[in-house]
């Protein structure tokens, strides 16, 4: 009977021709040998689905699955339930090893310590430029020294990719991806950690996660499952008492990216977007706060604008709002004339003093 792989590493694929080669490349090339390499075509329509096939005839450690475009979550989630391996990776299309050691290294570490998690260090790879140093709030990708570590210690939701993950372990728990077009991932990594309570950590850098430039869209499905993913790991840390992460994502949505989300999903006109934030304020409690800073408060009153934004949006709103228009056009002349005046007559009081 075959011996089961040691690592079965997954890798969802959509339109990721001019990258693919270089990731396979990484993973074909480890040293680690005795390892499956699962494929989901995730219903490309450029020249992926050719390069999948051209290696799966070259190497038959590669099993090649396609699928309807689903999403990477929904890719992941049959590469699980496919995978043979004592372990499991997850690479991106466009990401790669940055060493042939990488996963042996991984694999003998973690079942020398018999841990259900094990993982290492994140770099950057941006324009052909390895970026090494991160944020304060994305510190977590960095690991200086070689042990386990609670995660109750840890509480970071990020680069779950540079991990391996034991296969039985997960089924055992049932963590699988989401359902989300976006930010499907900290669920997951969030999930398994809380369940496995412990990592091993190593400082050598497991994963190179291609950093392309940041855009940010306006679909209305990926940004509202981008929410639901968001208010999920504030719940899991509400509900598990990790107080860093907890503030941690919620300081997240107040930064560059996320913010611009949220103000985008409460102009939608879309009911389920109009949930997912209210369901999302729900979730912030800003009485978890030692100190309330403005930003975190300016997210909360966004948030709870979406009640009346629905009865702004409403038919009969508008309606009303355009057969009132000249009465209130004169009310605003009217008002404004009557400031003018209080201003003249304050003007002269205090000129007389």
């Amino acid at each position: 009977m075959k011996p089961l792989p040691k690592v079965s590493v997954i890798i969802p694929v959509y339109n990721t021709e001019k990258y693919l080669r270089e990731c396979l490349n990484s993973v074909v090339d480890q040293t680690l040998r005795d390892i499956e390499i699962i494929c989901i075509d995730d219903g490309s329509t450029d020249e992926s689905p050719r390069i999948l096939e051209m290696y799966s005839e070259q190497d038959k450690r590669i099993c090649l699955i396609r699928q309807p475009n689903s999403g990477s979550g929904t890719a992941r989630n049959k590469g699980i339930l496919t995978a043979k391996g004592e372990y499991i990776a997850f690479m991106d299309a466009d990401d790669l090893y940055p060493e042939r050691t990488t996963l042996e290294r991984l694999y003998q570490t973690a079942t020398e310590n018999d841990v259900n998690i094990c993982g290492g260090s994140l770099y950057r790879l941006q324009n052909g430029v390895l970026i090494k140093r991160f944020s304060d709030l994305y510190s977590g990708y960095i690991f200086r020294e070689e042990g386990e570590i609670l995660y109750k210690d840890y509480q970071f939701e990020y680069g779950y990719y540079r991990f391996i993950f034991k296969r039985t372990f997960l089924l055992d728990h049932h963590i699988l991806f989401p359902d989300y077009l976006r930010f499907q991932d900290p669920p997951f990594f969030v999930r398994a950690m809380i369940a496995a309570q412990r990592f091993y950590a190593i400082p050598d850098v497991t994963y190179l996660y291609r950093q392309h430039d940041s855009h940010f869209t306006a679909n209305e499905k990926k940004v509202t499952d981008a929410i639901l993913g968001i208010t999920e790991v504030i719940q899991l840390a509400k509900e598990n008492d990790l107080q860093k992460l907890y503030e941690t994502m919620v300081n997240r949505c107040c930064g560059d990216y996320w913010f611009p989300m949220l103000t985008t999903a409460e102009r939608f006109e879309n009911e389920d977007a109009h949930k997912a934030l209210k369901k999302l304020n729900e979730s912030i409690d800003l009485n978890r706060f030692y100190g309330i800073d403005s930003e975190i408060y300016k997210l909360h009153l966004i948030v709870r604008q979406t009640d009346s934004d629905k009865v702004r949006l409403s038919a009969s709103y508008r309606t009303g709002h355009v057969v009132t228009w000249i009465p209130r056009l004169m009310v605003s002349a009217y008002c404004a004339f009557r400031n003018n005046i209080l201003r003249k007559h304050h003007g002269k009081k205090q000129g007389g003093k």
